[in-house]
């Protein structure tokens, strides 16, 4: 079955993607079929309701999604990525947590002007170490995320990646799901990669000393998670 890969996160550019090793380790075994189509939506709105002299008209992630279906036949599957865990900060396995943080405090005090994105993306893309975090806007300054319960369907966060640093969107899994059933498409497996505890996270380590490694905070949480999804009435 041939997939439609469709990455929920403001990827540039797949070397980008592919280089980053916490996908190496969790994203690329899940996507296995070689025939894959890969698909990068970059800051996608949260689903909407706009008005119109037409009438009203859905826009946003469920729109996207609607426009996805409309393409596929019935031998394909989506597998839509999402970011997860975005209180999380994910780091290599090279830097203390004090260290990581010390940093991640000074490139923030760097950041004057939140309307200056080009600046941003270069003031995050220094924190080499941090795989994955989260930073939101708070009285007029940008800091990092440590309670997801902030974040609401749609909202613009900054999102720091292995090689870059990108403003995107929030979306939440029952988001996902809605926008599934509005375009009659039917979530066969969730899957939320992990090393789901120390044991597997370690043998990890010993096997990849050689690298710069994923940190402890993989060791129980998931940076994304991934929806398998097929027509209505296939499996």
């Amino acid at each position: 079955m041939k997939k439609i890969a469709l990455l929920m996160t403001a990827v540039a550019l797949s070397c980008n993607l592919l280089a980053a090793e916490d996908e190496a380790q969790f994203l690329q075994p899940n996507l296995k079929d070689e025939a894959q189509k890969v698909l990068f939506a970059a800051g996608i709105a949260a689903t909407s309701i706009v008005r119109t002299s037409e009438g009203c008209k859905v826009e946003g992630l469920q729109e996207y999604i609607s426009q996805v279906a409309d393409k596929m036949d019935e031998s394909q599957e989506l597998v839509l990525i999402s970011d997860s865990s975005y209180d999380v900060v994910f780091t290599d396995n090279q830097h203390s947590e004090q260290e990581v943080y010390a940093h991640i405090e000074s490139v923030l005090h760097k950041i004057a002007d939140l309307e200056d994105v080009d600046a941003i993306k270069e003031h995050l893309s220094e924190l080499t170490e941090v795989h994955r975090a989260t930073f939101i806007e708070k009285e007029n300054q940008l800091i990092l995320l440590d309670d997801a319960k902030l974040l609401y369907p749609g909202c613009k966060v900054w999102r720091k990646y292995p090689t870059y640093a990108e403003l995107t969107h929030f979306h939440t899994d029952e988001e996902c799901l809605v926008a599934f059933a509005a375009a009659n498409l039917k979530c066969v497996e969730i899957k939320r990669p992990s090393f789901f505890g120390n044991v597997k996270w370690k043998q990890y380590l010993a096997s990849n000393q050689d690298k710069a490694g994923l940190g402890k905070s993989y060791a129980h949480n998931h940076p994304f998670t991934l929806f398998y999804v097929t027509k209505e009435g296939e499996s």
